[in-house]
């Protein structure tokens, strides 16, 4: 007998000691607004990773989704400098991409400074590592970051600054807008922003143009953020604070009319060197700070040569570990990525020269199968994952894989022996209870289907592809009102997903309700303008209008 779902979201948190599909070893957990990173360990790769997605209540927000898209599209066009987190590649775990980054052993910025100055020559030392970072991103990639402050700066082990979160990060010729994210916060990866009339970022670094608009935002705005860091390891505290009970303006009103507060004046020795370099960063008009990180780098490297009387050199080693992975792993890391944002042909391309290069690495045999499907390819996908399931015959993801391209191909008995063993392996995988139910309904087994679907939905009961097959399964019983409200509450949500549109346009013509069609086919639209059936279906719909049926 299968093993039971469980009953609620709450006992399928991933904890410490638990493994991620794809056989990651989670060592940590860290929580913060509406994200969630693992520090995990990959046997296979021999390698750590810090992997950052959204918590699950978040996952059908179609606002979430494209804004993590947005945000891995932007980190990963950054590519690999010393002083960013690198953004190594894209999975999909439990239907959730999960963006796999650099593991920096070390601790925030934040943490680092802990409320107390930093000694100059540190200041100074992670000041010009920042912005060697933040250079880097404006000059070569033309992105801003828009939320740089101490907790979205990790310091390794060996005094390596690296920035990170580009959750916010927009390119200078870009028009579209970011949506903001929640408040919140996390030690290592903090993903949160406060949104204040309509602006973003975190009130206490923010550029007074920011509290404005989010669109007036450029590289001078990053350096003035730069400067309430900088100030920060300075004194300990940031320049502008919102004392407790005091609203939001009253912040904003600091920034855009008080002068920072001199360091002497609690008793701090600063080099003058440093303060003015700092109240130049946090000028109120943009045009009086400096114009660029690289015009600021020079400043401080200036300042580091008077003040301690070198020249600034990296103290540090920096170990870039991951370059030792193999030219196949690489490859499929960069067709993982291509592959979560759409471009499946190039993926499968750097996938089948991976496998040439290593006939047995699991990853890419793994997300080739999955580009396979993703194109309808399944008898391909079957290859792929029959070698896997050889090479790792208790991996819960192969078997829910080979369930879902064998419910595709019509082989519902097959389909159903593999989602069983998915279940017995992962009971709370909502995925493996939603392809055991499409199996069912494929084998006539309807109550049983039915069971299935129910147990995914209360794993998960915002999974709209349950949603969907278990109004597909009213309407073969004709159950019609349970249908269209199922339908209905897979479209609410995941308004990007079409195939609820569509089941639902049945029901209502079975009605004859045409206007109600109409609509529906106005909404698919919407979503996707050039949907060719949506638009053949919305002109016969709009001649039976004419015509009076």
């Amino acid at each position: 007998m299968v093993t039971q779902a469980p009953e609620s979201l709450d006992e399928l948190a991933r904890s410490v000691g638990s493994v991620l599909p794809g056989g990651y070893e989670i060592r940590d957990v860290r929580w913060g607004g509406m994200g969630v990173v693992y520090l995990v360990y990959s046997p296979e790769a021999a390698l750590p990773f810090a992997v950052k997605t959204f918590q699950r209540q978040f996952l059908m927000s179609y606002e979430a989704q494209e804004r993590f898209k947005r945000e891995v599209r932007s980190w990963l066009r950054l590519g690999d400098h010393p002083h960013i987190v690198q953004a190594l590649f894209v999975d999909v775990i439990d239907s959730m991409p999960h963006l796999f980054m650099e593991y920096v052993d070390g601790r925030s910025l934040l943490e680092r400074i802990g409320g107390s100055p930093l000694p100059l020559g540190t200041v100074l030392d992670y000041a010009i590592q920042i912005c060697r970072g933040m250079q880097y991103a404006h000059s070569v990639h033309r992105l801003i970051h828009r939320d740089l402050k101490p907790s979205n700066i990790m310091v390794s082990v060996d005094g390596c600054a690296k920035v990170t979160d580009f959750g916010l990060v927009k390119a200078l010729d870009a028009s579209e807008e970011p949506t903001s994210p929640s408040e919140g916060n996390a030690p290592l990866h903090r993903f949160s922003l406060c949104v204040t009339h309509g602006s973003m970022g975190t009130p206490e670094y923010m550029a007074p143009e920011q509290w404005a608009s989010g669109s007036t935002a450029d590289e001078r705005t990053d350096i003035y953020a730069f400067g309430v860091v900088l100030y920060e390891m300075l004194c300990g505290y940031p320049p502008f604070r919102r004392e407790p009970g005091e609203p939001p303006y009253v912040l904003h009103a600091k920034h855009l009319q008080a002068h920072p507060p001199d360091p002497s004046g609690s008793g701090l020795s600063i080099p003058n060197q440093l303060k003015s370099i700092a109240y130049r960063c946090l000028e109120k008009s943009p045009q009086q700070r400096f114009q660029s990180f690289d015009e600021l780098a020079e400043h401080l490297c200036l300042a580091h040569r008077q003040i301690l009387g070198r020249a600034w050199a990296l103290a540090g080693s920096y170990r870039h570990v991951y370059a030792k992975s193999s030219e196949a792993t690489q490859k499929s890391h960069r067709a993982a990525s291509l592959h979560y944002i759409g471009d499946h042909a190039a993926a499968i391309a750097l996938l089948n020269d991976a496998i040439r290069l290593e006939a047995e690495n699991r990853f890419a045999l793994r997300i080739r199968a999955q580009c396979a499907c993703a194109v309808s390819r399944y008898q391909e996908a079957l290859a792929d994952l029959e070698r896997l399931a050889e090479l790792a015959p208790d991996d819960t993801g192969v078997h829910n894989d080979m369930s879902f391209a064998l419910n595709e191909l019509g082989r519902h008995q097959n389909a159903h022996s593999h989602a069983e063993r998915a279940i017995k392996l992962s009971p709370g995988d909502a995925s493996a209870w939603n392809n055991r139910g499409i199996a069912q309904a494929g084998l006539s087994h309807f109550q049983e289907a039915r069971d299935s679907f129910e147990a995914a939905l209360r794993i998960n009961p915002q999974y709209p592809e349950v949603w969907n097959n278990l109004g597909h399964l009213h309407r073969l019983l004709s159950h019609t009102s349970e249908a269209e409200e199922c339908f209905r509450r897979a479209i609410a949500l995941n308004p990007r997903y079409l195939k609820p549109y569509f089941n639902l346009n049945q029901v209502l013509l079975e009605r004859q309700d045409v206007e109600g069609s109409l609509r529906l086919m106005e909404q698919v639209l919407a979503v996707d303008p050039e949907h060719d059936y949506a638009m053949r279906v919305r002109a016969v719909l709009s001649g039976m209008r004419e015509g009076g049926m």
